[in-house]
């Protein structure tokens, strides 16, 4: 692990790379509540990418694993000032479905059929 740590901070390609495709990732998961909430007008770009950023770095204190409870009452506190509550919890569990729960979802179905590849060529070999 150190010397392949060593070898990818040498690379500053690989580097610059990491970051842009972390930052492509957080994009769009920062612009999952203003999606759910476009067609209401509740809140802007700017807004979405604030709010959900904030909740989800002022979760990342409080130590639950994976943020659990602490992500959905702090974005849910902050929407609601935005949105009213009802819209701010429906956004809330859209937002955690989007970024825990479909991603596991996605992930099991490629395991499970990269076994089910793997056991058919198992039983028919060429």
């Amino acid at each position: 692990m150190e010397e392949s740590g060593t070898k990818l901070l040498n690379d500053w390609r690989v580097i610059v790379s990491c970051i842009l495709k972390n930052m492509a990732k957080l994009c769009f998961w920062y612009s999952i509540p203003f999606l759910i909430l476009w067609q209401t007008g509740g809140v802007s770009l700017l807004t979405s990418f604030s709010v959900t950023s904030l909740s989800v770095m002022t979760a990342a204190v409080i130590p639950t694993p994976a943020g659990i409870g602490s992500t959905e009452l702090i974005m849910t506190s902050l929407y609601a000032v935005l949105v009213g509550s009802s819209q701010a919890a429906a956004v809330t569990l859209l937002y955690r479905a989007a970024t825990f729960i479909f991603p596991f979802v996605v992930g099991a179905g490629c395991i499970l059929g990269e076994r089910v590849v793997k056991r058919v060529r198992r039983l028919n070999p060429r």
